[in-house]
């Protein structure tokens, strides 16, 4: 991650990640100004930011590509533990195009310290127990930091465990579905959730900067409260390497690299145990940053990145074919100060092949490629020392998912018959964002509005047919197809420190 170069729009750590921090990534981040939850019960929860998901807002862990299946359904979980992260950040604009052009809403960047980046001497740690709740949480992690050593000349290690239990959740005496019509319950049909993971890493540090790998594993199984006895078996491992160079000297000031491999399954398993449907997800994520030397007024930095992913679904349920899709991207940020104003320029090229291997229902194996480019201009300028002015241009493509391709089958958890499009082209928006910020030393206040238009959006809409769904009764037909629409809306958040020991938090935000 660019220290300097790609600060975020916004950011959770420390006590205000603690007090924040929820079973799920997007119920954690839910209370941050233009940031909602997905929502679907109390187990699958992803961030919307402003208005847009799915493969619109791209997860991240440590800056590397986090392989899941969530942006696939909403029922489908962020394969991350909230338990163990030390920050969240959420990037849009200029910075966000470091980490894909795909990134049209934001980028969501998790970040801990399984590769450590400072030498710590010694042995430091951290445990936190969380008890109760609606879903009568159980739930806990440790974790432990330790290093020996210079800062020149050392080494460092991370390791850390954690688990959740938790149970149905209650609720106000409701009417809920059922096989028969309808029944009066106070808890939250098939959402409880069990889960468990741990970690090991380590790195080595030398004059001026340090090499290091992680292993990590993360398990769970959740109800998925769309049907009364169907959960999601979930495991990811992922083994990790990272570390940068720096240097005062020379042309160029600093070189950070990151690798990692991912490998993700999950089942969806019936009452009685069979599997209706399996997951799986192979995913090698790996990226070079290179921070050149001021030219004159202007500091900045190149970069390079490769993805490859292999997914297939398997089983009678599965309504999107197995696909392979590689994804390489060179992109620049640059920064500079000219006549009082702040001003940052971003780009992005990309060349994403994604490929289906077919299938009876799926039709011949096919190919697409696709070559999106996208770029963002932002400026800020202080009028005084409280108050400052922005702005921000964007104009982004978008290479289609391989499910708004390929899907072609009943989605249960959505009761809907779900039907891609092979035909698809880039999806292109332009995007405008102007703010205003008062800041003191103790309080502030932020205001922003934003429209983003987009001359295809890729929509799931409605087509008016029906197919035999799930139990026999029929499935609405909903096809991915590409149509004008327009996005705008309001950020305000602010602080004002009443007291010593007392603040008053407000917060609105709305999107249309």
């Amino acid at each position: 991650k660019s220290q300097v170069l790609a600060q975020p729009s916004d950011a959770l750590a420390g006590d205000q990640l603690v007090l924040t921090r929820a079973s799920t990534l997007g119920d954690t981040l839910q209370g941050m100004a233009g940031v909602a939850a997905t929502n679907f019960g109390p187990n699958a929860s992803r961030p919307s930011i402003r208005g847009l998901d799915g493969d619109r807002v791209r997860i991240l862990s440590n800056s590397g590509a986090s392989v899941d299946a969530s942006n696939l359904s909403f029922d489908h979980g962020v394969a991350i533990d909230p338990l163990v992260i030390d920050k969240v950040e959420v990037l849009r604009g200029a910075a966000a195009l470091l980490y894909g052009g795909n990134a049209v809403g934001g980028v969501v960047n998790t970040l801990d310290n399984r590769i450590p980046r400072t030498l710590i001497r010694g042995l430091s740690g951290a445990a936190e127990v969380r008890l109760g709740g609606a879903t009568r949480d159980k739930s806990g992690a440790l974790v432990l930091d330790g290093g020996t050593g210079q800062a020149n000349s050392g080494w460092g290690w991370h390791a850390d465990v954690s688990a959740r239990n938790a149970s149905d959740q209650t609720a106000p005496r409701f009417d809920s579905p059922s096989d028969t019509g309808s029944e009066s319950r106070r808890t939250v049909r098939n959402s409880a959730a069990r889960s468990h993971g741990g970690a090991l890493g380590g790195s080595v540090f030398f004059q001026g900067g340090y090499a290091g790998v992680s292993v990590d594993d993360f398990h769970t199984n959740y109800g998925t409260t769309a049907e009364a006895d169907v959960t999601i078996r979930m495991q990811r491992q992922r083994l990790a390497t990272a570390g940068e160079w720096a240097t005062a000297q020379g042309p160029v000031h600093r070189v950070s690299w990151q690798l990692s491999r991912n490998r993700y399954q999950h089942q969806e398993v019936a009452g009685d145990g069979a599997v209706g449907t399996t997951f799986k997800s192979t995913g090698t994520d790996g990226r070079v940053e290179v921070e050149h030397a001021a030219w004159g007024p202007v500091k900045g930095l190149v970069g390079l990145q490769a993805e490859a992913l292999d997914f297939s679904a398997l089983g009678d349920e599965a309504f999107v074919p197995s696909t392979r899709t590689r994804n390489t991207g060179v992109f620049v940020l640059e920064q500079a100060r000219l006549a009082g104003t702040d001003w940052s320029a971003g780009a992005r090229t990309e060349r994403v092949t994604v490929d289906s291997d077919g299938g009876s229902r799926f039709g011949a194996a096919a190919s697409r490629r696709f070559s999106p480019t996208s770029l963002a201009l932002s400026a800020v300028r202080a009028v005084d020392e409280h108050w400052s002015l922005s702005a921000n241009l964007n104009r982004t493509e978008r290479a289609p998912a391989y499910y708004e391709l390929f899907a072609n089958g009943l989605h249960v958890a959505s009761a809907a018959y779900e039907r891609g499009d092979p035909g698809l082209g880039l999806e292109r928006s332009h995007g405008l964002d102007l703010g205003l910020k008062w800041e003191s030393a103790e309080s502030h206040l932020h205001v922003n509005v934003y429209q983003t238009r987009f001359s295809n959006y890729i929509a799931l809409q409605a087509t008016g047919a029906s197919l035999p769904g799930d139990n026999g009764a029929s499935a609405p037909v909903y096809a991915f197809t590409a149509v004008p629409a327009r996005l705008r809306g309001v950020e305000v958040e602010g602080r004002w420190q009443l007291h010593r020991a007392v603040a008053a938090l407000g917060q609105f935000d709305a999107v249309r």
